[in-house]
């Protein structure tokens, strides 16, 4: 038989399979963390910036979402 050649997507995925296993890839404790720094992140914008960075997030989300339709 012959072998199959491996794309670059399936070598990506083989390299970070390495990187964590199965078990132990998000434990409770990793997502409570990045929650946090989350959570602070977007109140440190509201509370200094007004809120900018998250109106330019949202409008680039906006933009993005459009041209996924596109290709829809």
């Amino acid at each position: 038989m012959r072998a199959r050649h491996r794309t670059s997507g399936a070598r990506f995925c083989l390299a970070l399979r390495g990187l964590a296993r199965h078990d132990d890839a998000m434990t409770n404790r990793i997502a409570l963390i990045l929650g946090l720094i989350i959570v602070t992140l977007i109140a440190y914008d509201l509370i200094v910036d007004d809120g900018r960075v998250l109106l330019f997030l949202a409008r680039k989300m906006f933009v993005f979402l459009d041209w996924i339709a596109f290709w829809r």
